[in-house]
C-alpha cells in the first residue's frame, strides 16, 4: 500500500474521555470522514491517566482535515475563546487593596491568597 495524503491519518482533536470522542467520531463518520481513535482503551481501563497520555487522540486522514475541521466548527466543538469578565468578589478585592503598601501591585489572586494566610 502506497502511503499517499489518502491513507495518512493525522490528529484532528484530543478528549480527555473516550465518550467525549465518540459523539464526535459519530458525527464525522456519518458525513463520510474516516476516523481512527488513539488510546481510548487505555483511558477506559483507567480515566486517570487520560491527561497523562495527552487524551484521547481523534485522527482523520489528511485529505479529510480541512472538512472535520469546518464540520466541528460549524458544530460547535471549536469555540472561540469566551472572554469572562472576573466575579465581582475580586473586582471589589481588586478596589480595596490596589493602595495598600507591598500587596498591592500583585495580582488580585495573590492578595486574595496573602489575606487569607494572614487570617
Amino acid at each position: 500500500m502506497q502511503n499517499t495524503s489518502e491513507n495518512l491519518f493525522i490528529l484532528l482533536r484530543t478528549f480527555v474521555l473516550p465518550h467525549e470522542l465518540a459523539i464526535v467520531r459519530g458525527h464525522l463518520e456519518s458525513e463520510d470522514i474516516p476516523c481512527l481513535v488513539k488510546d481510548d482503551l487505555t483511558t477506559q481501563t483507567n480515566p486517570m491517566l487520560s491527561n497523562a497520555i495527552g487524551g484521547v487522540k481523534l485522527l482523520v486522514r489528511q485529505n479529510d482535515f480541512e472538512r472535520a475541521t469546518q464540520l466541528l466548527k460549524e458544530w460547535g466543538y471549536y469555540q472561540a475563546a469566551i472572554i469572562e469578565s472576573p466575579p465581582p468578589f475580586f473586582l471589589y478585592l481588586d478596589n480595596a487593596t490596589a493602595g495598600m503598601p507591598i500587596i498591592g501591585k500583585l495580582s488580585p489572586e495573590i492578595r486574595l491568597l496573602i489575606i487569607v494566610a494572614g487570617i
